[in-house]
């Protein structure tokens, strides 16, 4: 077969196939010509044509309204099950992080910088390992002689939160973030979560997550990591079963997934509510929330920008969003109705068990841990982390331990934070700390070209810790800064979780603020 040697000799097809597209268009200028007058003469020659005003066989006006309202998706939605969430127009591709079913188990993390990995020469191709050189040559600190020398001393009571904050935090963390294992290959992380606040944790991510809430369970594996955990497990659950008691009352034609899906709707909504009027304020402080327009309006506020990706990126998900592990108490207790401590809880003995809660304490005990978290006060924020985290994570003996053996095993949760980070291919301190405020770190003292971020003291202790101020892990170096007024975290991480926390409310065309006319709460709902 020859090529035409003749223009005239191109056929239709792939002469118009080999066209360039017109903007908007999956077609160029001579297949948009032909289609077009074809569909204008299907519509022109057709006398019952759908919007002729025909008295005999013409819809009637609110017929005809009715279904200049129908979508392919309300088709899809209201015949075919198991679909939770379907873009507005299916003829669109289906991005990635736009609250659809594609691909959402495999969504990668968005990075802000390019991953730094050290390359194996003589290796597969694309295998690497984590950071481990220093800028100067010779192998960084080992991340557990980092956080015993930076991670360690008092940790102090705070005198302004509650453990509350410390673990709805991390209950917000598990809602958009879970790094599943995965098998040794060229590093990529993902998310198993849909990278929204849309209450993942509690509710699954997919419809045979949901399924087993109804039996009972939870949307997340980690439910039972730490009895506060479990405590906002209990109280949202109870929360959504109070909205279907409510919802029952109403005199509508209920069904049982209707009152599900209505009452879960509310949920997300109130959920979204807390964590950018209660929570963000008090982790980012007035100024990052006012740089990064986190305030909610007063009622309705068109946020919703589909060039915004909500994609969880690495450098909030692996390091600047485990700032709350320092505000960990070492002790849990139980408070009575009368407000004194009943039993207290060591929190080494109940990494992952529930049992322990349960055994110890019967009768009343949720409520009992509720009000301890809410009359209590959290360890400060100030990078120092107490010893059932830093010594006793998981702790474990003989049979009940994974690794097996008769030895006393725990890990170090700074450690693990460090090396975690390394292992995502963070770049260090430095290079993150100029990506937000482009002011350069060139030596250790907290000068106009050095940690200015940081105090005398802390970048004393950076410099006996690493041998050049680019080789500062981004965890330890920004969980040393100098708080910011009124927050929680220093600014590299308050630019990290800011930035992060606007593109979830801009990215997610659900929120609950928008006024979408399909969607929307009505002022009484929203308030």
């Amino acid at each position: 077969m020859f090529p035409s040697r003749h223009v005239d000799d191109i056929d239709l097809f792939t002469g118009a196939m080999t066209e360039m597209r017109r903007p908007g268009a999956l077609v160029g200028p001579t297949f948009a010509c032909i289609i077009g007058q074809q569909f204008e003469n299907y519509k022109r020659g057709d006398r019952f044509f759908y919007e002729r005003p025909n008295p005999v066989v013409g819809f009637t006006r609110g017929q005809l309204r009715a279904i200049k309202q129908t979508s392919l998706a309300k088709i899809l939605c209201s015949t075919m099950r198991g679909f939770i969430d379907v873009q507005p127009n299916l003829m669109d591709r289906p991005s990635r992080w736009n609250r659809i079913m594609f691909d959402l188990l495999t969504v990668q993390m968005h990075h802000y910088l390019t991953l730094e990995y050290r390359i194996y020469i003589v290796c597969l191709a694309g295998i690497s390992s984590p950071r481990v050189r220093s800028v100067t040559s010779g192998f960084l600190p080992n991340a557990r002689c980092i956080s015993r020398k930076v991670h360690s001393g008092k940790a102090f009571i705070s005198d302004g939160h509650t453990p509350f904050l410390t673990h709805f935090g991390q209950f917000l963390d598990h809602d958009v973030v879970s790094t599943p294992d995965v098998q040794p290959r060229p590093r990529l992380q993902q998310n198993q979560r849909s990278s929204f606040i849309d209450g993942t944790i509690i509710y699954g991510w997919d419809a045979e997550k949901e399924a087993r809430l109804r039996e009972p369970g939870t949307g997340d594996h980690r439910s039972l990591e730490t009895v506060p955990m479990t405590v906002m497990y209990i109280s949202l659950l109870r929360r959504h079963n109070l909205f279907v008691e409510e919802l029952r009352k109403l005199p509508l034609p209920w069904t049982s997934e209707l009152l599900y899906q209505e009452a879960k709707r509310i949920v997300i909504a109130e959920l979204q509510h807390i964590v950018y009027n209660e929570f963000l304020p008090r982790v980012l402080g007035r100024r990052t929330m006012e740089q990064f327009g986190l305030w909610s309006a007063p009622l309705y506020e068109e946020t919703y920008s589909p060039f915004v990706d909500p994609r969880t990126t690495s450098g909030f998900s692996a390091a600047a969003f485990r700032f709350g592990h320092s505000l960990v108490r070492n002790v849990h207790n139980q408070i009575g109705p009368g407000g004194s401590p009943v039993k207290h809880l060591y929190l080494l003995n109940h990494f992952d068990r529930l049992e322990t809660h349960l055994k110890n304490f019967p009768g009343g005990n949720t409520e009992g841990f509720a009000r301890w978290m809410k009359c209590s006060s959290s360890s400060k924020a100030d990078g120092a982390f107490v010893d059932g985290l830093q010594n006793n994570l998981f702790r474990c003996k003989g049979p009940r331990c994974p690794m097996g053996g008769g030895a006393t095993r725990a890990f170090d949760l700074p450690a693990l934070n460090i090396q975690r980070g390394r292992d995502h291919g963070l770049p260090s301190y430095t290079k993150w700390r100029y990506w937000c405020s482009g002011r350069r770190t060139m030596i250790f003292t907290p000068n106009a070209i050095g940690l200015s971020d940081h105090s005398q003291l802390e970048a004393n202790i950076l410099r006996k810790t690493y041998k050049h101020v680019d080789d500062i892990d981004l965890y330890t170096g920004a969980m040393t800064e100098t708080r910011l007024p009124g927050a929680l975290v220093g600014p590299t991480f308050a630019c990290i979780i800011g930035k992060q926390f606007s593109n979830y409310k801009r990215g997610d065309r659900f929120f609950y603020e928008r006024p979408d006319s399909v969607m929307a709460f009505t002022p009484g709902k929203r308030n």
